[in-house]
C-alpha cells in the first residue's frame, strides 16, 4: 500500500511532530522513513527515494544518495550504481505478489541500514 507522509528531513519527525527551527518537509513513502532516517543520521546523505508500489507494472525500490559512497556490502538483491541503490523486479504479475516482494525487500533494506557503519 502506497502512503506518503510529510517528514522534516532535519529531525526526521512527521510534520505534526516536528519542532525544528529549520523545518524542511519532504514527502516520503511511509515504508522508507526509518530507512532514510538511519542512513542520514549515520552520515549517508540521501536525495530521493521510492519504496515500491504494488499498483505499478513492476517493482522499483531505490535510494538516490547525494555523495559517492563505497559500501562494502549491499542488501541482498540490490544494486548500487551511480549513487543509486536499487532493486527492480519485472517478473511478478499480481498486486499481492508485488506487495509481498516489496515487504520482503524493505525488511532486507532495514536490516542492512541498521548494520552498516557510520560514514566517517
Amino acid at each position: 500500500m502506497h502512503k506518503l507522509y510529510n517528514v522534516c528531513v532535519n529531525c526526521w519527525h512527521k510534520e505534526q511532530y516536528c519542532k525544528c527551527d529549520k523545518k524542511r518537509l519532504e514527502s516520503i513513502d511511509y515504508n522508507m522513513i526509518s530507512i532514510l532516517s538511519i542512513l542520514n543520521k549515520k552520515g549517508y546523505k540521501t536525495k530521493y527515494c521510492c519504496g515500491g508500489h504494488s499498483e505499478k507494472s513492476f517493482i522499483y525500490i531505490y535510494i538516490n544518495f547525494q555523495g559517492d559512497y563505497n559500501f562494502l556490502m549491499l542488501p541482498e538483491g540490490f544494486i548500487f550504481k551511480k549513487r543509486v541503490l536499487y532493486y527492480r523486479n519485472k517478473k511478478l504479475k499480481t498486486k499481492i505478489e508485488k506487495q509481498k516482494e516489496i515487504n520482503l525487500k524493505i525488511k532486507i533494506l532495514k536490516k542492512w541500514v541498521q548494520e552498516i557503519e557510520k560514514n566517517i
